[in-house]
């Protein structure tokens, strides 16, 4: 019997958006929810995951950090710039229950889509994905 050696995998890597472009897609998001999500992924780097998972325990707003559990559980703190704790702030003030309702909970599949669909919207080539 014949045993075939494949080539490996090609590793490529994620397609980076220029602040510009970050700025077009989250301009056409309407529900404040993915707004807030969405820019939080995108500011501070996370995957998607990280992001629909992250909650109020991780901010440490005193050191600018958001403290990640990622991959294989794996923990890092990542910096936090003013303006999105801003926003995370506003969000908690004026949406408590429905902050506290998502915790943990935002739908990533819904975030891809919206994601997927905002970046087909406003012409940004090739489609943008966050990763994981």
């Amino acid at each position: 019997m014949l045993d075939f050696v494949r080539p490996p995998k090609e590793k490529r890597l994620p397609v980076v958006m220029s602040r510009d472009e970050v700025r077009r897609v989250l301009r056409f998001v309407k529900v404040n929810l993915y707004r807030v999500c969405l820019t939080t992924i995108y500011s501070c780097g996370l995957r998607l995951r990280e992001g629909t998972q992250l909650q109020v325990e991780q901010i440490d707003s005193g050191r600018m950090l958001l403290h990640i559990v990622g991959k294989g559980n794996k923990q890092r703190d990542v910096p936090l710039s003013k303006s999105t704790l801003q926003m995370l702030r506003e969000f908690w003030r004026t949406n408590r229950s429905l902050a506290e309702e998502a915790t943990g909970r935002v739908p990533r599949r819904s975030c891809r889509q919206r994601e997927s669909r905002l970046s087909h919207l406003t012409s940004v080539k090739p489609p943008a994905r966050s990763q994981g």
